[in-house]
C-alpha cells in the first residue's frame, strides 16, 4: 500500500518514458572544470588530532544512516565520528572497516552509537530516526562499480568499469530510486536528508545542521577539526577533469540521459514527501550536459 506521498516503480517508468529523449550535449565546459579543479579549500591553521571513538555514556535514539552504496556512507560516518567522538556501527560488519577507523563496526550495542549504517530499508524497523544520505547518481553508481571491481580505494581500468556498468546499470538505477521511494513510504520517524555533494562543498555548515538533527553538542573547534581531518581511510581522491572524463567514457549517452532523469525523479519524490528542493544532479550534471 502506498502512503500519502506514495511511490512505485511504474511511476518511475512513466517518468523515464516521457523524458529520456531530452538532448545530451557532449561539449565539455572546460573553463568551469578548470575553476573547480584549481579551487583550494581554506582551512584554519589549528592543531587537530583524530578523536578516539567511544560509546555514548547514555542511551541515544537508534539512528540509521541510510544510503545507496557508493554514496559516501563510510566517509560520512568518519566525519560524524570526528565531529562527535561517538562510535558508529553498521548492519554489515565489514572487517576491513573494523580495523581502519571504525572500531565498533560490528558492535550490536546500537543504543550507544550515534548512527548505524545501512543500504536497505529492511533494517528500518530498528531505527527511531533516520539520516538519508543522497549522492548524485552519476558518481554514486560509478563508485559502486569501483567498489565491486577494486574495493573502497582501488582504481580499476576504464574497460572493467564499462563492463560492470553495462551489467549492473538497470539493477542499480532501480535500487537508487527504490531506496528513496521506500524510505518515504516505510519510515515513519524523523528523517533528515543530507546530500553528499553539499557536504563536500559546504562541509562546516552541513555538519552543524546534521549535529542539530542528531541532538549532540559540538563546538566550533569540533567542526573545524572535522573539516581539517576529513579524508579518513576510505575516501578516494580524484582530479575533477579526469573524473569527468571517466564518467563520459564509462556511461553511454543513453545511460547519462537516464541518470539525469533519475536525478529529476528523485528530486520530485523528495519535494513531494519532505518539502525540500534539492539539486541532486549537482555540478557534475551541469558539466555533463
Amino acid at each position: 500500500m502506498l502512503g500519502e506521498h506514495g511511490y512505485n516503480l511504474y511511476e518511475w517508468k512513466q517518468h523515464l518514458k516521457h523524458h529520456i529523449n531530452d538532448n545530451y550535449n557532449t561539449a565539455n565546459r572546460m573553463k568551469t572544470i578548470e575553476t573547480l579543479s584549481n579551487t583550494v579549500s581554506s582551512r584554519d591553521f589549528i592543531n587537530c588530532t583524530e578523536k578516539r571513538v567511544k560509546l555514548s555514556k547514555h542511551n541515544l535514539p537508534i539512528t540509521g544512516l541510510s544510503s545507496f552504496p557508493g554514496s559516501g556512507n563510510t566517509w560520512t560516518r568518519h566525519l560524524i565520528q570526528q565531529m562527535t567522538g561517538l562510535a558508529t556501527s553498521s548492519e554489515y560488519c565489514d572487517r576491513s572497516l573494523l580495523n581502519n577507523g571504525f572500531p565498533y563496526e560490528c558492535s550490536t550495542d546500537r543504543s550507544h552509537m550515534i548512527v548505524v549504517k545501512t543500504h536497505e530499508t529492511k533494517h528500518y524497523h530498528s531505527f527511531q530516526k533516520l539520516v538519508l544520505l543522497i549522492r548524485n547518481p552519476y558518481d554514486a553508481l560509478l563508485s559502486m562499480f569501483h567498489i565491486t571491481e577494486a574495493g573502497h580505494t582501488g582504481k580499476p581500468d576504464i574497460e572493467k568499469l564499462k563492463q560492470r556498468c553495462d551489467k549492473l546499470f538497470d539493477q542499480l538505477v532501480t535500487w537508487f530510486i527504490s531506496l528513496i521511494g521506500n524510505t518515504i513510504n516505510e519510515f515513519r520517524g524523523p528523517v533528515y536528508v543530507i546530500q553528499y555533494d553539499e557536504l563536500k562543498r559546504n562541509m562546516k555548515e552541513e555538519l552543524k545542521k546534521l549535529a542539530v538533527f542528531l541532538d549532540v553538542e559540538v563546538t566550533p573547534r569540533d567542526i573545524d577539526c572535522t573539516a581539517k581531518l576529513q579524508e579518513g581511510n576510505f575516501h578516494r581522491k580524484a582530479n575533477f577533469t579526469e573524473h569527468l572524463d571517466i564518467l563520459q567514457n564509462v556511461y553511454s549517452k543513453e545511460q547519462l540521459l537516464t541518470l539525469r532523469q533519475v536525478a529529476r525523479f528523485s528530486e520530485k519524490l523528495i519535494q513531494r514527501a519532505y518539502g525540500l528542493s534539492l539539486n541532486i544532479g549537482g555540478q557534475v550534471e551541469e558539466l555533463l550536459f
